[in-house]
């Protein structure tokens, strides 16, 4: 493992190049890079350093990478990373699909309980209008025939909206 200068660790088999450059606003002042496989980003080791000095990290960390190279088994590693990321990647997808199958079951609910709401108030209405229909000749003729008209179209509404169309 490299520590590198702002705390993070990197594992010293994933490094693919060591380069020393040139500060571009101090010519005198020198930094070593490393590039990592796997297309991470080039990452700073040491900075504000003499070329010397440059040239002696650079050095120590290819005989830490050669070093950790021998020490691990390369099919383990490979392994160990395909696992760690192909555990990422299946835990991606599957949230991906967990969460459009959950919103399709939301939506599919929301309808169903949202359609029998609207069913439930609907038959209510009709319960009552027929519960004052069956005072009969109490009630004005004109209130009858609305009421003969409503409920009519209610038990339309409620047989069209149902969902096994009673």
């Amino acid at each position: 493992m490299l520590s590198l200068p702002h705390g993070s660790i990197v594992p010293a088999v994933d490094v693919t190049k060591v380069n020393v450059h040139p500060h571009r606003f101090r010519p005198s002042s020198f930094y070593v890079r490393i590039e990592l496989r796997g297309g991470s980003s080039a990452r700073d080791v040491a900075e504000h350093l003499s070329r010397g000095a440059a040239q002696e990290k650079k050095a120590e960390i290819i005989a830490a990478v050669r070093e950790a190279a021998e020490e691990v088994d390369p099919y383990e590693y490979g392994y160990q990373a395909g696992f760690a990321e192909g555990k990422i990647e299946g835990r991606s997808e599957a949230f991906a699909a967990g969460r459009s199958q959950g919103l399709q079951e939301g939506w599919g609910n929301g309808h169903c309980a949202t359609r029998q709401g609207i069913l439930s108030a609907i038959y209510q209405r009709r319960e009552a209008m027929m519960q004052e229909q069956a005072l009969g000749n109490t009630l004005p003729l004109s209130r009858r025939r609305y009421l003969r008209n409503a409920i009519t179209v209610l038990t339309d509404l409620i047989r069209d909206l149902s969902p096994n169309g009673q």
